[in-house]
């Protein structure tokens, strides 16, 4: 009946260099709401390189699916999962953000990707339609790239594992000329 548009694609960047880059960032911040997790949200930490493999994707996701064809500005931020960590179920949904999108910079064996929910989730329960329905896991691997509606809401399950998970987010929203 209805589709929402994902992208899922692999980059071909230089990883350790992305990784180095994220473990040398000085971050303090976590994230303030219920969820364990270490991010540099609402920091300058930045990728040229990520944003740069990025863009072609961004655009032709743009241009799929969206009707603006104005300037664009990036929010960026990495995410590191230790043991136990996890992160809330939420969207991304600013006013202004076109698209939202996660890159999986460092996913050992064992690790959970980010998993999508619908808006009816719990109607789709409640009226017994299958769980599939309600929640959708794509299956990732370390170097892809997941572009997604910001209005979809979405979740870390619990980091059950020893080794650290690390992705990066991002949202794209309109910009000025």
């Amino acid at each position: 009946m209805f589709s929402l548009p994902f992208t899922h694609t692999s980059l071909d960047i230089d990883n350790d260099k992305l990784l180095e880059s994220i473990e040398n960032y000085e971050s303090k911040f976590t994230w303030p709401m219920t969820s364990k997790v270490k991010t540099s949200f609402g920091s300058e930490w930045t990728s040229q390189e990520l944003m740069s493999a990025m863009q072609p994707h961004v655009m032709d996701y743009l241009k799929k699916y969206s009707r603006y064809v104005g300037p664009v500005k990036v929010q960026i931020w990495f995410n590191l999962y230790d043991f136990t960590f996890f992160q809330e179920e939420h969207t991304h949904s600013d006013f202004d953000v076109l698209l939202s999108g996660v890159y999986y910079a460092e996913m050992p064996e064992n690790s959970r990707p980010t998993t999508f929910t619908s808006n009816y989730k719990d109607l789709l329960k409640f009226s017994g339609y299958k769980d599939e329905l309600a929640e959708f896991t794509p299956e990732v691997k370390q170097g892809d790239l997941v572009i997604f509606p910001p209005f979809v809401k979405h979740y870390v399950p619990f980091h059950a594992i020893k080794e650290r998970r690390i992705t990066v987010a991002f949202n794209v929203s309109r910009g000025t000329a």
